[in-house]
């Protein structure tokens, strides 16, 4: 019998949460990926799940809110090889309206959950979460310089709507 498959591109769903100038960013912790790192609320799509199913999922399991479908809207897209070979296709998207108070849902995984300033991300905000948060206004950077991704990984940029 053949071994099963692994799929051949990854896909992960990522919330840019933003309200009043601010972005929400949850500091990762105790996970064996990035952890210490910030990141938005993000996630991967599981087998025969649409993309906006697993950003809602991710989205009620890491912060507990609830979003509609009607009010999230996809404002990027990339694609990139990780640092474990695999290639992912990310998406990205913002939330006009949410239900629900936001408040740290998985404090295993996640030791800081909180609003930062667009104009003024962590220094360590994971890369590919600003290339996001860029989507949304040119002036987003980093406190200090963004570091460029590893030797190794490249980034393709799809520019949607």
């Amino acid at each position: 019998m053949p071994e099963p498959r692994l799929p051949s591109m990854f896909v992960a769903a990522y919330l840019l949460l933003v309200r009043d100038g601010q972005i929400l960013l949850l500091r990762r912790y105790n996970t064996g990926h990035e952890d210490g790192n910030y990141g938005v609320i993000a996630g991967h799509v599981e087998r025969d799940e649409r993309v906006t199913t697993a950003l809602i999922r991710e989205a009620a399991e890491e912060a507990g809110i609830q979003l509609a479908e009607a009010d999230v809207q996809c404002v990027h897209v990339m694609q990139r090889k990780g640092r474990d070979g695999r290639v992912y296709a990310d998406f990205f998207f913002r939330a006009a309206h949410w239900e629900g108070h936001v408040h740290n849902r998985e404090p295993a995984k996640c030791d800081d959950l909180r609003w930062f300033p667009l104009t003024a991300l962590p220094s360590n905000t994971m890369w590919r979460d600003c290339v996001g948060a860029g989507r949304l206004r040119p002036s987003v950077r980093r406190r200090r310089p963004a570091q460029t991704p590893r030797a190794g990984a490249r980034l393709q940029r799809i520019w949607v709507g």
